[in-house]
């Protein structure tokens, strides 16, 4: 496989479920109630990122780009929306950078807005429909 065809772009957002419960025999499981891989809390899963604070999504995106890294993909950049807890997460991972990067003297400017996973430079990115709208709702909101 060429090297531009393992080249991606890791993309999450927040999505709403309607919430039920429901339990499979077959697996002994109950279904619709959170679990984000790790654990399961006994609250209903109204959204597919339910809860996810910043820390936790934030260790769930690491997770992911080792798990497609690990596949030899790529990743090259995050996509997400501007949301109080994709904020949150990418700044832990850009924060997780800095520090690392200060203990191995390693800092430097241009670095200081990637996130760097395995020695790989990640670019985090807003999609720009949500920055458009959140440009447009300032500009009604606040003239």
């Amino acid at each position: 496989m060429k090297p531009a065809d393992k080249l991606c772009i890791l993309m999450f957002d927040e999505m709403s479920l309607k919430a039920d419960i429901t339990y499979n025999e077959r697996k002994n499981l109950v279904i619709g109630v959170v679990n984000n891989g790790r654990e399961t809390k006994p609250k209903f899963a109204d959204h597919a990122q339910v809860a996810t604070k910043g820390p936790e999504l934030a260790l769930q995106i690491k997770t992911i780009i080792e798990n497609l890294q690990e596949t030899g993909s790529n990743v090259v950049a995050t996509v997400c929306d501007r949301g109080t807890n994709n904020r949150n997460a990418l700044s832990f991972l850009l924060n997780e950078t800095s520090v690392h990067m200060l203990r191995n003297g390693q800092k430097d400017r241009e670095d200081t807005k990637l996130i760097i996973i395995n020695d790989k430079k990640i670019v985090p990115l807003y999609d720009h429909p949500h920055l458009l709208k959140a440009i447009r709702n300032n500009l009604l909101e606040k003239n």
